[in-house]
């Protein structure tokens, strides 16, 4: 079904997808940060977040801190996995801004669907098949160097369609 899901365009604003957990490792308050430089540029933007995990209470009140509310939505209404490609469809941008992780399926997923992909140099395994420009951005887990690229993909909307086409082989 990811497969199915349609290219993606130019956009005034995108989704930002963060589908892992709110953990240490999975850096969601990095995301947080990243998506609040991005809206301040690009207001109309939106975030889907994972709504598990030991971090959350300290998520929403980040959340809150930044006015970012009304443009964060946090996945609690999944009633199978098998619904799971349905929030992939609807996104544009996965971010990843891990600080470790020996590998995730969640980069997989956005192959599959033909999303834009940001990826945390720290991410190993699965992380290593995304490099850096070619089917998507490999970076530093940091605000500006994740802004950087997230703007190659609003400069050059065209880089969804050539990383669709590596990547969903």
């Amino acid at each position: 079904t990811y497969f199915e899901h349609p290219l993606r365009t130019a956009k005034s604003a995108y989704t930002y997808l963060f589908a892992n957990r709110m953990t240490k490792i999975y850096n969601p308050i990095g995301a947080i940060e990243i998506f609040a430089a991005v809206r301040t540029r690009y207001p109309s933007s939106r975030l889907v977040m994972n709504a598990e995990g030991e971090l959350g209470e300290l998520c929403r009140a980040r959340i809150a801190e930044l006015e970012l509310g009304e443009a964060v939505e946090f996945l609690t209404n999944l009633k199978s996995w098998s619904e799971l490609h349905k929030v992939y469809a609807r996104c544009d941008i996965l971010i990843l801004p891990a600080n470790f992780s020996n590998g995730n399926f969640t980069i997989l997923e956005a192959m599959a669907s033909g999303m834009g992909l940001l990826v945390s140099d720290r991410v190993l395994g699965v992380g290593k098949m995304v490099e850096d420009g070619k089917n998507g951005f490999n970076c530093e887990p940091t605000t500006d160097a994740f802004l950087n690229r997230i703007e190659r993909y609003i400069q050059r909307p065209e880089l969804f369609r050539v990383h669709a086409e590596i990547n969903r082989p």
